[in-house]
């Protein structure tokens, strides 16, 4: 028997013996209040609450079902990247491959419909995005002796946040000119 079981279990009991405790206990009610809880039908508020006990009971499935979604699963994660040289450099430098990090796993999400407009659908959503990153260089050998520096940035922190379906294809788009791009604007240091 769970939990919910037991509650339900519980007020319909309070509800069955609480006609009985007050007409007992409450001598000025008149015989019609009392025979309104002693007759075979329900009574009004004995329908209600049987309504509200149904609501909370399908609120605590509910509950129950999305504990299991709610729990953030995003997490840094290791990450290896192949870098290639910017074109004016193509000729002499060569690839690498970089550690860098990123944010993966699950976040909560869920839509029900709305309780003051029936019609709408509320919508809750939560991606798995980067909270705090590091500077970080990453260097490319190059056959005369020299190399090539390129900024990067590393994940530190992950969280779940909102999604935004504006921001998502600016965060990648960044991510992508972060990769390509900085090799190419980056003038080529000796180091």
């Amino acid at each position: 028997m769970t939990l919910t079981d037991t509650i339900l279990m519980l007020a319909v009991l309070v509800a069955a013996t609480s006609a009985m405790l007050y007409s007992r206990y409450m001598p000025g009610w008149t015989s019609s209040t009392r025979s309104a809880y002693t007759s075979n039908s329900p009574s009004i508020s004995l329908i209600r609450l049987r309504q509200g006990l149904y609501n909370l009971q399908a609120k605590s499935r509910l509950d129950a079902r999305s504990s299991v979604f709610s729990r953030d699963r995003c997490t840094v994660q290791g990450l290896i990247l192949r870098l290639h040289p910017p074109l004016r450099a193509d000729d002499n430098c060569e690839t690498a491959y970089i550690q860098t990090s990123g944010c993966r796993g699950s976040c909560p999400s869920y839509s029900q419909v709305e309780q003051r407009n029936l019609t709408n659908i509320f919508y809750s959503c939560s991606c798995c995005q980067p909270i705090r990153f590091t500077p970080a260089v990453a260097v490319l050998p190059c056959r005369n002796g020299q190399h090539i520096r390129v900024p990067f940035k590393k994940v530190q922190a992950c969280a779940c946040r909102p999604c935004d379906v504006n921001e998502a294809p600016l965060e990648i788009a960044k991510l992508r000119d972060l990769l390509t791009k900085a090799a190419v604007d980056t003038p080529l240091p000796i180091g």
